[in-house]
């Protein structure tokens, strides 16, 4: 993958419980292709990342800074 894109977002399960969904994905630029790196339900970034053991040149998102901070020490293990 050369690019690695995540988010979340908050969503309200049966009897209005507050759940946290994180997304990763990533995509192949020359190729088009989109792949489900990560999907995390009420854990922290840090689990959701570790689903995914590869590296990408380039990551992007909004405002996460959990994510942000997690990106930034993958990439240092590298």
């Amino acid at each position: 993958m050369d690019l690695f894109m995540g988010d979340g977002t908050k969503t309200r399960g049966c009897g209005g419980k507050k759940n946290e969904v994180h997304v990763l994905l990533g995509k192949n630029q020359e190729t088009g292709e989109k792949e489900l790196l990560g999907l995390g339900v009420n854990e922290s970034w840090r689990e959701t990342v570790s689903q995914f053991s590869g590296k990408a040149e380039v990551a992007v998102s909004d405002n996460e800074a959990s994510l942000r901070v997690v990106l930034l020490e993958k990439s240092v293990e590298y």
